[in-house]
């Protein structure tokens, strides 16, 4: 995992390239169209600022990196990762991020609640960023953040979801795929720091605004870190 942040590091310097030879640089920084899909997580419900914690990490990191992220968030609450309007919507969605991010965010547990094979959602995930390389487009997966049922029914399912998925977006080798575990750290975070799971979340499916924050700031962290380490490559 640790090679494929470094990998998603060298994938936006090169958009922050790529924009500079477009046009897409202003004076100050790059500003990266940013396209994200997911369910009410990726949506960023219940956190308080509305961003939830896919932008507040994109505009943490972005601070740091010099970069500005154009969000064109089309999560969808609710939705399974098999959903006829994202797999109908996406390619059009893609047309208008022009080959910039796209943030792919799946919570899973609405799949895990309903039943949906699990290679099912391999193939849509596959598709999805296989169809945004190929459009020159970079690919952010990210693992859904931490809520109530990561600590009690869903643990062991959601990891191990979480594991083949990762794996599936591994599979590419490209320089264009990035996957950031969010789920873990945040649940060794809460452990490590003998709190209960329940001050980071708004009932059973969703983070509050605590959540959202610590989820963005173990992403944002991540990405700063080896953003930076990029000079002395």
């Amino acid at each position: 995992m640790r090679n494929s942040v470094r990998v998603a590091a060298a994938g936006l310097s090169a958009i922050v390239t790529g924009a500079a030879l477009t046009g897409m640089l202003d004076s100050r920084e790059a500003s990266i169209p940013t396209l994200i899909i997911g369910g009410s997580a990726a949506k960023g419900w219940h956190d308080q600022s509305g961003q939830g914690y896919l932008v507040r990490a994109l505009a943490q990191y972005g601070s740091v990196a010099g970069v500005h992220f154009l969000v064109q968030n089309q999560a969808i609450p609710g939705a399974r990762v098999v959903n006829a309007r994202i797999a109908s919507n996406y390619p059009v969605w893609m047309r208008s991020s022009r080959g910039g991010l796209v943030v792919i965010a799946w919570g899973f547990l609405n799949d895990l609640r309903l039943g949906t094979r699990t290679g099912a959602m391999l193939k849509v995930i596959h598709r999805e960023i296989a169809l945004a390389v190929a459009t020159n487009h970079t690919v952010l997966l990210v693992s859904p953040p931490a809520t109530t049922p990561t600590f009690t029914f869903d643990a062991a399912s959601e990891t191990r979801l979480w594991h083949q998925v990762s794996m599936e977006a591994e599979a590419f080798h490209s320089q264009r795929v990035f996957v950031a575990d969010v789920l873990g750290p945040m649940k060794r975070y809460v452990r490590s720091h003998h709190q209960s799971y329940r001050r980071y979340m708004d009932g059973t499916w969703d983070p509050n605004t605590a959540g959202h924050r610590l989820a963005a700031r173990i992403l944002s962290h991540e990405l700063t870190i080896f953003w930076s380490g990029l000079g002395t490559r």
